[in-house]
């Protein structure tokens, strides 16, 4: 009983190994690169990353790293690495083209999300998002607004009834 129990476990582990160390290695390396090809404004702590004590100063060092690295910089908040984008013209590229699609991130999920948005890229990404953007002009959006208004009105006429 016990023996089976152990082999059990052990294929369990087993499994889950060669499924997420390979993913986990992905991102380690993905990490890496980013970490390498992206300038940092200052050396960081490798746990608490570019953790400002006092929260009344986190927005001037923001403004004094943008000022310092004009288009783009590496954040690191603990030990995630966060690109900040500065200029237009970096922005309009990063906009562009369709997001790179890390699939460490992707793959384990693939049947959860499907072929859609979120995980395609390159032409299917392109054509979708172009449909998507048709559906969501300001134009469309304004004639959904005495809903909207009507919806939350409803919500605090509710909110008030349950305060009372």
């Amino acid at each position: 009983m016990w023996l089976a129990i152990l082999a059990c476990f052990v294929a369990l582990v087993l499994t889950l190994y060669w499924r997420y160390v390979p993913a986990l290695q992905d991102f380690l390396r993905l990490r890496r690169e980013l970490i390498e090809a992206v300038p940092s404004p200052e050396e960081y702590h490798w746990l608490a990353g570019h953790a400002i004590p006092d929260p009344a100063k986190y927005r001037g060092k923001i403004v004094e790293w943008s000022s310092k690295l004009r288009r783009v910089y590496l954040q690191m908040v603990a030990v995630y690495p966060i690109v900040n984008v500065n200029h237009p013209d970096t922005i309009s590229d990063a906009l562009r083209g369709s997001p790179p699609k890390p699939a460490y991130l992707y793959n384990f999920m693939a049947d959860f999300l499907g072929d859609g948005l979120v995980s395609s890229s390159g032409k299917k990404w392109t054509r979708d998002r172009h449909l998507l953007t048709k559906t969501f002009k300001p134009e469309r959006l304004r004639s959904f607004m005495p809903i909207y208004k009507s919806a939350c009105a409803t919500m605090v006429d509710k909110w008030m009834e349950r305060q009372n």
